[in-house]
């Protein structure tokens, strides 16, 4: 597999992967808010011969949300099968890694809330993940007196 180098290539060139079995709609927006605020911070990858996107469907949909005509790409010489298996891998590795909750507990908790804005965790894990130390400690539950025998 050569690489070319990185390229900006406009959106109405890109070719979406026909096959691609991710269902990503639901991830736009919280891509887009990311992209806003962050920029592009991971190209799309592309197929040289084709434009066909291998990696980076919903960064392209988030930026086509935000009315992007043109969107950072890197381009492989790559074939067709080497292009599908690279997009399968790219997506099953991204499943693989665990989150270590307790330091990325402390990581969150060092922000101001308006920080935690547009990082992709929904409020209800927020909430989990910042607020443990705001939860009342758990009942104890005292053992019953003793009974005084003379």
């Amino acid at each position: 597999m050569n690489e070319k180098d990185f390229a900006w290539v406009d959106v109405a060139d890109l070719v979406p992967w026909i096959k691609n079995p991710r269902h990503n709609d639901q991830a736009v927006q919280p891509v887009a808010a990311s992209i806003e605020e962050f920029g592009f911070g991971a190209p799309i990858v592309i197929q040289a011969k084709t434009n066909m996107i291998i990696a980076g469907h919903t960064r392209l949909k988030a930026a086509m949300r935000l009315g992007w005509s043109k969107v950072p790409c890197r381009i492989l010489e790559i074939t067709d099968r080497n292009a599908e298996r690279l997009a399968i891998a790219d997506n099953k590795t991204n499943e693989i890694a665990q989150w270590d909750e307790e330091q990325l507990e402390e990581i969150l908790g060092g922000f101001e809330p308006e920080e935690l804005d547009n990082l992709g965790f929904s409020q209800d894990e927020l909430d989990e993940l910042t607020n443990h130390n705001n939860e009342p400690p758990p009942k104890t539950v005292e053992p019953p007196p003793k009974a005084f025998v003379n």
